[in-house]
């Protein structure tokens, strides 16, 4: 068992947090409570680019790893609202600050890894072909 694995063994919610805020959609989900409790519709209509099945599952991983809390509605019952908790409220500056990272390096890190891979199929195709004379 590696360092890391006893870790998650022994701090299982710790890892479960971490889980949950390092979903793909989870920052900008975040993020766009950050003013006020949304509804469902209002989510969608601030995140256009999340699908709606990601979204709702996004959703509910935030909300089991207790970042989000889902509310009836106070003007209609039927439209649940949901806001961030506390820990949610407490995630919002280092996660916008890591979301605002990953936008300024993106272009870099892309970038960099294309490069690697190109140099890698140049090296595969370019790489002496041995063959197997009988001398």
């Amino acid at each position: 068992m590696t360092h890391h694995d006893k870790e998650a063994a022994s701090e299982g919610s710790y890892f479960d947090l971490l889980d949950a805020i390092s979903g793909r959609w989870a920052i900008v989900t975040i993020e766009a409570l950050q003013t006020r409790p949304l509804r469902m519709y209002e989510l969608r209509r601030r995140l256009r680019s999340v699908p709606s099945q990601a979204l709702s599952t996004t959703l509910s991983e935030l909300i089991d790893a207790g970042v989000i809390a889902r509310r009836t509605g106070e003007r209609d019952p039927s439209q649940p609202e949901y806001s961030l908790t506390d820990t949610g409220t407490s995630a919002l500056k280092p996660l916008i600050q890591l979301h605002l990272w990953a936008k300024t390096h993106y272009e870099e890190a892309t970038m960099r890894a294309a490069a690697e891979d190109a140099a890698r199929r140049y090296l595969l195709l370019h790489r002496p072909q041995h063959t197997d004379e009988a001398a």
